[in-house]
């Protein structure tokens, strides 16, 4: 375990994926890179064929940082949101970086960061925990992708056919009266409730 300080966590990150042989994660919750990372991404996808992993902030910043991550979307990478995220962890298979350090230019340029460098084989045990800590999340984050896609999309869970509309969840069907019935349905309605 070492500790990393200040604008040598730059080049750690960087490191960190290019010593990574089969994915990397990124956890970064704000989301401007700088031109360097973005080149270290492209070997390590290009030549390496490493999975690039990006879980930024959703909600109210999703949009911003998705946009911001357009980018590395058309390199390759898997860009996915997560409500509440504050944490900032780059790992591999190899190390670990867990930090405050968000994968910002101005964060890089500006800021002094923090952080503590897991390496193999010395920090097996704590990269082996963190990784059985981070994998349920990565499974919630694509679960919760597909959802928003659909939403996006507005796929909407049922479907219509022969005048039937299927509710596909709870799998109930009624009948689906055309624009004619309905007037009818209603002018029946209001005459019935005049007589009575």
């Amino acid at each position: 375990m070492e500790i990393v300080a200040g604008a040598t966590q730059k080049d750690t990150v960087e490191q960190i994926i290019q010593g990574a042989e089969k994915q990397v994660m990124l956890f970064s919750p704000y989301f401007d890179p700088w031109q360097r990372l973005t080149e270290v991404v492209t070997r390590a996808i290009g030549v390496r064929d490493v999975k690039v992993f990006l879980i930024v902030r959703g909600g109210r910043d999703a949009k911003k940082q998705l946009g911001m991550a357009k980018r590395w979307e058309k390199l390759g990478v898997e860009v996915r949101t997560k409500d509440h995220l504050h944490a900032k962890v780059y790992l591999s298979e190899k190390a670990a970086l867990v930090t405050s350090l968000n994968l910002l230019k101005s964060s890089v340029l500006d800021s002094w960061e923090l952080g503590m460098l897991l390496t193999q084989p010395g920090d097996s045990v704590i990269l082996r925990k963190l990784h059985t800590q981070l994998r349920p999340l990565v499974q919630e984050v694509k679960e919760e992708h597909h959802l928003s896609v659909a939403r996006a999309l507005d796929l909407t869970p049922s479907l219509s056919i022969s005048g039937l509309e299927v509710d596909l969840p709870a799998a109930r069907a009624k009948p689906v009266r055309s624009s004619r019935a309905r007037t009818t349905a209603r002018t029946t309605t209001k005459t019935t409730r005049r007589r009575t």
